[in-house]
């Protein structure tokens, strides 16, 4: 029997080398578009971005530092944060060991986490935390008492941390930094070292091309710090309007005592506005400055009419100015959208719309049961559900890092909190937009914020959503619109089902006296969650019952978010072509092995996820309405990628769902402590987790056909079974990122492991 992991072989768009829309649909506007004369056509749905080779910059500055910050460009210079102010703090839970198991009993001490908005002194000295100018002595929890507060900088994860009450006031971190490196991202990368200094007329349109944070939302942007302008010239305007998003970095240092210090007064506000060029003459016909109070908030948008230019060549100027003040120091102004739009209906593709949704910690044994009305009667009708899909991690960010880019958990490296994905490695984002999709994300919490790098290829990612209130109610208007510019890739991601869960004091159960203290209060981690995982409280089976009701409760309002969001995209979209997935990153324990929440295992009600999934067109749609074979959360990036035409990359593991599947095939999950890997029934589990209330064994070996629930471990009984497993999952590491070299040929994964599976008989027959 051929038993393979990655059976897909060269596609119709690989043999072609990349897919011809892209270079059709551009080639054919510009062509078109310009003419004898080079001049490209504003037509509705082009983008400033589409025609960056036809950008002129006309004026740029040479900085926009204050001349004492300037002065330090010249390498290393002494470096210091703005006071860490208290909502900068995370909650990160219970205090890690050895810093838990050293504090004194009844400490209320609790685990915060602060993340620098950019990186600090890389592969330089370690930051220290200091308070009103003088350093934080390090605790040392074997040799002193717990001095109630403790402040430490974890180098490998580039973050600071405390064990702390509440988050601690007053603090400050200070080192070394290369200053370029430190500020030079804000100069648009252009900004260089005193003694190779560049002129402006070096400069050209494709280098202000940047990925910008303004407040919570990221965005592909030009980045011209004012004073600065772009032009474009065009043969004919087509276009009744240009759309823009615009704001100012919020980001500002000062010199201080011989220290460069961040400061959160930085600009004083610029000027943004349209010009168009006819027959010599300039015309302004939008402005608007970004006053003090806005600079950093976020983007906003304007319109500007373009009517009274139709069917006429002009050329328009993007122009940057300093505020009132006159003062241009940090006036680094983004523009974002830059999309013509007019009438017209949408632009036919032979490439669908691509649509996921990840409800972050939605349970599959919810979609199906009854639990999700809404959407099981939209899948019923519209989608195929595979019933036994697993993700690659327990918790977000390596499971929804692995979603988005198809990479294992071994490949993307990102276990732990902060992370960043490595510099080559690529989102769906990005090869999708690289194939001319516009791409859009609305995500929650921090875990997927721009730090972590998942808003690689958006042209335009929030992440302002407030956990647990989803703002989607706008998206159907925000597809009827963005349809017509050609194939979209839409990203959705909410904590709605997450905890904590919120109070309820409404429900039946916050009238039953029988649950005492817990019926109306939320289920939160620091009064509920950590403490039973610490085995500090004790839950009853009635108290265990009201709580998954309350999960259930989350279900119900997904269900209804979900529902609204179904429908409306059905009514939006018409008969458009659509791949629309909905998912989760990983499930819940629910007290199933004696813990409650997600990331402390590899179980079965952690790594299982709902997976329904609307093909475009009839490639499989209807062919099942249930499927059994076993596939994973890495099939997303192939199976998008082959919809829409895009060759899939052969060091991905995953499987396009489009086509026929294999009913055995070796998955795997992994956590910074644990990994697992699943083949048919058989599953091993690897790794150490010491706690209170439960000790994880070094080897556990489970039949899941016999023993659904992993109660009774196997690995003593089949140490041949266990070595056999050990060998597939160390033959499936051996896939690496693009570039590296790899033992394991493109299509096979498994080796002699495999091979002493099928010896000891669990690989043959059917399968």
């Amino acid at each position: 029997m051929a038993w393979t992991w990655h059976s897909t072989g060269a596609t119709d768009s690989e043999a072609r080398g990349t897919p011809w829309p892209r270079r059709a649909s551009l080639g054919f506007l510009l062509l078109a578009g310009c003419g004898g004369s080079g001049k490209p056509v504003a037509e509705p749905g082009v983008t400033f971005f589409e025609l960056l080779p036809h950008l002129r910059v006309e004026g740029f500055p040479g900085t926009n530092l204050p001349p004492e910050v300037a002065s330090l460009l010249r390498g290393a210079a002494p470096f210091r944060t703005r006071e860490i102010a208290t909502t900068d703090w995370i909650y990160a839970g219970a205090p890690p060991d050895p810093f838990r198991s050293a504090l004194p009993q009844g400490s209320r001490a609790l685990y915060w986490q602060y993340l620098p908005p950019v990186a600090l002194a890389p592969g330089g000295e370690t930051p220290r935390p200091v308070r009103q100018g003088r350093a934080l002595p390090a605790w040392d929890p074997a040799r002193q008492d717990f001095p109630g507060e403790a402040i430490w900088w974890d180098p490998k994860e580039g973050c600071l941390l405390a064990l702390a009450e509440a988050p601690p006031p007053g603090v400050r971190l200070e080192c070394t930094v290369d200053a370029i490196a430190e500020i030079g991202d804000l100069e648009g990368g252009l900004l260089s070292r005193p003694e190779r200094e560049a002129v402006p007329a070096e400069r050209v349109a494709r280098d202000t091309q940047r990925q910008v944070t303004i407040g919570s939302v990221h965005r592909r942007c030009l980045l011209l710090p004012a004073p600065a302008s772009v032009r474009l010239d065009l043969r004919r305007v087509r276009a009744e309007e240009l759309r823009v998003a615009f704001g100012v970095v919020g980001r500002g240092y000062r010199l201080v005592e011989g220290r460069l210090e961040s400061s959160g007064e930085g600009s004083d506000g610029a000027r943004f506005a349209v010009e168009v060029v006819e027959a010599g003459q300039a015309k302004r016909v939008w402005s608007r400055t970004v006053s003090p109070e806005e600079v950093g908030t976020g983007f906003l948008e304007a319109s500007i009419d373009l009517r009274s230019f139709l069917d006429r060549p002009v050329s328009l100027r993007l122009v940057t100015e300093p505020g009132e003040s006159g003062n241009a120091w940090f006036d680094y102004a983004a523009w974002g959208e830059l999309r013509f739009a007019g009438p017209g209906g949408p632009r036919r593709s032979d490439r669908p719309h691509v649509i996921l949704v990840d409800m972050d910690t939605l349970r599959a044994d919810r979609v199906g049961s009854g639990k999700m009305p809404r959407l099981d009667a939209w899948a019923a009708s519209n989608a195929v559900a595979f019933r036994d899909a697993l993700s690659t991690s327990s918790w977000t960010v390596p499971a929804t890092v692995s979603m988005v880019t198809g990479l294992a958990v071994h490949q993307h490296g990102a276990v732990r909190y902060p992370a960043s994905l490595a510099p080559g490695a690529r989102t769906l984002a990005t090869y999708l937009r690289d194939a001319g999709y516009e791409t859009h994300g609305l995500v929650e919490g921090a875990f997927l914020g721009p730090s972590v790098g998942l808003e690689r290829g958006f042209d335009h990612y929030d992440w302002s959503g407030t956990a647990k209130q989803p703002e989607w109610e706008g998206v159907p208007e925000w597809v009827r619109e963005h349809r017509q510019h050609g194939p979209f890739f839409l990203f959705l991601h909410t904590y709605i089902v997450h905890a904590p869960y919120p109070e309820a004091p409404d429900s039946e159960d916050a009238r039953d006296a029988r649950l005492g203290w817990l019926a109306r209060r939320p289920i939160d981690y620091e009064g509920v969650i950590d403490p039973y995982n610490q085995g500090k409280l004790e839950l009853g089976a009635r108290e265990r019952e009201h709580i998954a009701r309350r999960y259930d409760d989350l279900v119900a309002r997904a269900d209804g978010l979900l529902g609204d969001l179904l429908e409306g995209l059905d009514r939006e979209l018409g008969d458009d072509e659509r791949l629309l997935i909905v998912t989760a990153d990983h499930g819940e324990e629910i007290f199933e092995h004696e813990r409650f929440g997600h990331g402390q295992s590899l179980y079965e009600e952690l790594l299982r996820v709902p997976l329904v999934v609307r093909f475009p067109g009839q490639r499989g749609a209807r062919s099942a309405a249930v499927r059994e074979e076993p596939v994973s959360l890495l099939d997303l990036v192939p199976t998008v990628l082959e919809a829409a035409g895009v060759p899939v990359p052969e060091h991905l593991p995953g499987l396009p769902l489009l086509g026929p599947l294999p009913g055995r095939r070796a998955r795997v999950a992994e956590t910074h402590v644990h990994s697992a890997v699943r083949l048919g029934s058989l599953k091993l589990v690897l790794g150490e987790w010491n706690d209170v209330r439960w000790k994880h064994a070094p080897e556990e070996l489970y039949d899941l056909k016999t023993d659904p629930g992993e109660r009774r471990n196997l690995a003593s009984e089949k140490p041949q079974t266990v070595r056999a497993l050990r060998g597939v999952l160390d033959h499936f590491r051996t896939l690496s990122l693009p570039g590296k070299a790899s033992s394991t040929a493109p299509g096979r994964i498994g080796g002699a492991g495999l091979e002493e599976l099928r010896g000891l008989g669990y690989l043959g027959g059917p399968h």
